[in-house]
């Protein structure tokens, strides 16, 4: 059976394959939870259905958001040198809820339980 050294030791076929297989799913999580993380607020890009028709790269990546001349989110983490809502101190603010459960645009919520979740990464 070969051998390889892994990790500081020999380990065999299955082993390998055991080992390898769990270090790329980690890599693959690492690579969905960035594509995922480009909102300040805890919105999914990923799921947005003005992404490509507008061509957002998402507010992390854009100096102006495409609806408008500032949002408050944004503004916010970025003075505050945060990557989203999630790490402030302030966390969840009067803001954030009000655009979470705003009645034309809001979410119920999920975008403060994602930033909440982005918060224990």
């Amino acid at each position: 059976m070969p051998m390889l050294l892994f990790d500081g030791e020999f380990v065999g076929t299955r082993e390998q394959d055991r080992r390898l297989s769990g270090l790329f799913a980690a890599a693959e999580h690492r690579q969905e939870r960035m594509r995922a993380i480009k909102s300040r607020c805890g919105i999914l890009c990923s799921g947005c259905g003005y992404r490509a028709s507008m061509g957002c790269g998402g507010c992390m990546a854009i100096k102006r958001p495409f609806w408008g001349e500032i949002c408050p989110l944004k503004t916010c983490c970025e003075a505050r040198g945060l990557e989203n809502c999630g790490r402030c101190g302030e966390f969840p603010c009067e803001v954030l809820v009000q655009f979470a459960f705003d009645e034309r645009q809001g979410d119920g919520g999920r975008r403060i339980e994602q930033c909440r979740a982005w918060s224990l990464q």
